[in-house]
Formats: structure tokens, C-alpha cells, sequence
């Protein structure tokens, strides 16, 4: 089970929503009560409920002792919700912003970036190949391992029985 990157609470982690990725493709995932309280602070429109939701992520984040990827992360985070919760109470915000950045409002993957069933085979053929190469390599490993080992083994007979 993977954990929130926020509050350390155990998650699903193939349904749970994605802080970040890192180069390597680990994924740091949140928690559903996070991740509303993000959405809170970046997407509220009142700038108390904003205000309170990031205190809530900063005690979580203090009481966990977050990692410095992911403290770097919701601090960028955090920042960006402080400065639009400043313009929301100065009554200066713009929300036609929070509707061109809307997630909902992206189209699905266009078809010619969808994986097909001959991408899929060749990647399960290839699996396949990989898989019997590793077997292989393995039985090779354990010969030559074997084949160490009644070596000492003669060399100590030969030392200390036939001598």
C-alpha cells in the first residue's frame, strides 16, 4: 500500500490522486482528505476556507516530517494559494483564471497516441523473450556457481585426503 505524501495515511495507490512523479516514475499520491484540502487551496473561493485548508496541510506536513521533494512541492503549492487568497480578499482575483486550468475541461488522449493491440502484443512478446533470456542466465549463473564449488570441494579433497 502506498502512503499520502502529506499525512503518511495508507492509500490505494492505483486510484489515489498524484502529488508528483518523480524522473525515475515514482509517484507520490495523496490521500483524499489532502487532496480536497489542496483543492480547497488552490481552487476555494473563500479566502478563510483557503487559509484554513493550508494551515491543515502545514501541521500535516510538520507532523510527518515530509520528505524535501515533496515539502518543495506543496510549498510551490502553498505559495500560489497564498497569493491568490491575498487577491481574493482584496477582491482583485480573477476565476475566468480557475476555469482555463480546469483538468475537466482537457480532452481524452487522441487516438493516435492511444497504445494498440499490436503495441500491446510486441510489448507482451517482448516480455516473453526478456523472461526466457532471464531463465537462461539464471540455469548459466547456477551452473557456473555449481561448478565453483565442486571445484573447491576437489581442491580440499586433494589437499587434505589424497596428500
Amino acid at each position: 500500500m502506498a502512503k499520502c505524501a502529506i499525512c503518511r495515511r495508507e492509500v490505494d495507490g492505483e486510484s489515489a490522486p498524484i502529488l508528483e512523479m518523480s524522473g525515475y516514475g515514482y509517484t507520490r499520491v495523496l490521500c483524499d482528505e489532502c487532496s480536497a484540502e489542496l483543492d480547497t487551496a488552490t481552487l476555494g473561493t473563500d479566502a478563510e476556507k483557503i487559509a484554513e485548508a493550508m494551515d491543515s496541510i502545514g501541521k500535516k506536513m510538520t507532523a510527518t516530517d515530509a520528505d524535501p521533494h515533496t515539502f518543495e512541492t506543496v510549498d510551490g503549492i502553498l505559495q500560489s494559494a497564498m497569493e491568490r487568497a491575498k487577491a481574493i480578499k482584496a477582491g482583485e482575483y480573477d476565476f475566468s483564471l480557475d476555469e482555463e486550468n480546469n483538468p475537466e475541461d482537457f480532452e481524452e488522449i487522441p487516438e493516435e497516441l492511444r497504445e494498440s493491440e499490436e503495441d500491446i502484443a510486441l510489448d507482451k512478446a517482448e516480455e516473453e523473450k526478456a523472461e526466457k533470456v532471464n531463465r537462461f542466465l539464471d540455469y548459466v549463473s547456477l551452473g557456473v556457481i555449481v561448478g565453483i564449488v565442486i571445484f573447491v570441494v576437489w581442491k580440499l579433497v586433494d589437499i587434505f585426503i589424497l596428500k
